[in-house]
């Protein structure tokens, strides 16, 4: 193959289905799962309490992930640096997975995962539980 037949319409059709798959991927993704559009694709209300997103980026820019009520003990290969959630919902962080390790109680938006409760939590988020409710409980 050589540097002629890649500029080909075929080549280059086929290089913008790619690209189209991709995002169509992205955008439709169930709950849980990465999404450049928070919870696109989801039915349920997400302003209702137990919704939490996690970005990439501080100050909520990047990928997000999105979760709902309920546990998640293995988030080893998501770096999230900033923490979105709808109200009446608490989130219980935890440095390691399976619940392990440092933890931290959010009940709030947090634009920076910097230092909380003397640990550094930027890009160190592990497992977390997303609760439907203001106390971590």
């Amino acid at each position: 193959m050589n540097a002629q037949s890649l500029k080909s319409p075929k080549y280059i059709l086929l290089i913008i289905a790619i690209i189209l798959v991709a995002f169509y991927l992205v955008y439709y993704q169930i709950p849980g799962s990465l999404s450049l559009a928070g919870a696109a694709g989801n039915s349920a209300d997400q302003n209702a309490p137990g919704y939490v997103f996690l970005y990439q980026h501080a100050y909520y820019g990047g990928w997000v992930y999105h979760a709902f009520t309920g546990e998640y003990p293995s988030l080893q290969y998501w770096d999230a640096s900033s923490i979105r959630m709808t109200a009446g919902t608490s989130l219980r962080i935890y440095s390691g997975v399976n619940f392990t390790g440092q933890m931290a109680c959010l009940t709030s938006d947090v634009y920076f995962l910097g230092n909380l409760n003397g640990y550094y939590w930027n890009d160190n988020v592990r497992s977390m539980i997303v609760y439907n409710n203001t106390g971590c409980q």
